[in-house]
């Protein structure tokens, strides 16, 4: 495969869905700028996700959020410490452990979590409202396969990751 400069061989799908892929991570990044709440908190994208994975798998260790998430300790400490201030996530020690402490999504960050997926299935209806049903069950349809293949190759190779 060569680099992806739009002189791809007819046929070469994975060069067009590499290329498409790209762009569909920077189409996330600014539908996450698009669907922040007008009047509400607006959550900067990596305390969004985190935020996002505590309330999925919480309540849990600093330290395994950061392996979810693929990142350092420190990022994530510094993004938790932010979250904390605003009222959206508690601190409590972790029973099994009373040296370390667990973090857990308040009643105020799952309103302030519910307000911005409101505001982006709102975005995203509005993105393919032109699209017939069938097309964006496809669509849906396609995305969770592509995710179940990555998140599937991922576990197999022994490691953790956002998505």
């Amino acid at each position: 495969m060569g680099v992806i400069d739009g002189n791809s061989a007819p046929g070469d799908h994975i060069e067009v869905i590499a290329r498409e892929l790209v762009a569909l991570v920077r189409s996330a990044k600014e539908l996450h700028a698009v669907a922040a709440p007008g009047d509400g908190p607006v959550l900067e994208r990596p305390a969004f996700v985190l935020l996002v994975r505590i309330a999925e798998h919480g309540p849990l260790r600093p330290s395994v959020a950061a392996d979810v998430l693929c990142v350092d300790l420190s990022t994530v400490s510094r993004q938790l410490a932010a979250l904390e201030t605003a009222g959206w996530i508690s601190r409590e020690r972790d029973p099994e452990d009373r040296r370390a402490h667990l973090v857990r999504v308040t009643e105020a960050g799952r309103h302030v979590l519910d307000q911005n997926f409101r505001l982006r299935r709102e975005a995203l209806a509005g993105l393919l409202a032109g699209w017939p049903d069938e097309e964006r069950a496809g669509f849906g349809t396609h995305l969770t396969r592509f995710n179940e293949a990555v998140r599937n190759r991922r576990q197999a190779a022994g490691t953790r990751g956002e998505n």
